[in-house]
């Protein structure tokens, strides 16, 4: 359970996403079936008032959209899409992005839904003080990383996960 002292932080990698899309482009990729079921159990979990984000970020891109959206109708809070979170930009701009975003918050709670290899940098960075990943995060899962509320949230090694959650079976 989160402490007051403390900020959140979900780190959500998009459901799964059909293999091509109509236009051709990547970022058109739908969720399939399972990603929506994916999304939508993402969202029952932050329903948990200790869990539950006050803001949600998103790339623009259909299959992390979809995902964010599913998410922010369980919990009510609408999501903002950010295009510095797309597949083509860097690390440092997810960082960036997160780090205006809490200080906008009280308490400090984020949701980002993003794409891989940015979201399991962002982990290896924030937890283990490593630009690498820590792990791959998997289509669909989310973990949730707690820090010092007020410090910087981006000091590498900083951050603590609290919780890990991946729907398993029946999707």
């Amino acid at each position: 359970m989160q402490r007051s002292d403390r900020a959140s932080l979900w780190i959500v990698r998009h459901g799964r996403a059909e293999p091509a899309s109509a236009s051709g482009h990547d970022a058109d990729r739908a969720l399939d079936p399972q990603g929506l079921r994916q999304a939508e159990w993402l969202g029952t979990v932050m329903t948990n008032p200790a869990l539950r984000p006050n803001s949600i970020v998103a790339s623009p891109a259909v299959r992390t959209w979809t995902t964010a959206e599913t998410i922010g109708w369980a919990i009510d809070v609408a999501p903002v899409e950010c295009p510095r979170l797309s597949c083509e930009h860097a690390l440092s701009d997810a960082v960036e992005v997160i780090a205006e975003l809490l200080g906008t918050t009280d308490p400090p709670r984020l949701a980002v839904v993003g794409h891989n290899p940015t979201v399991s940098e962002l982990l290896g960075r924030l937890v283990d003080g490593m630009g690498r990943p820590r792990m791959s995060l998997r289509t669909g899962e989310a973990v949730l990383v707690e820090f010092a509320a007020g410090a910087a949230f981006d000091q590498p090694g900083g951050a603590e996960v609290l919780q890990q959650c991946r729907r398993k079976g029946g999707i």
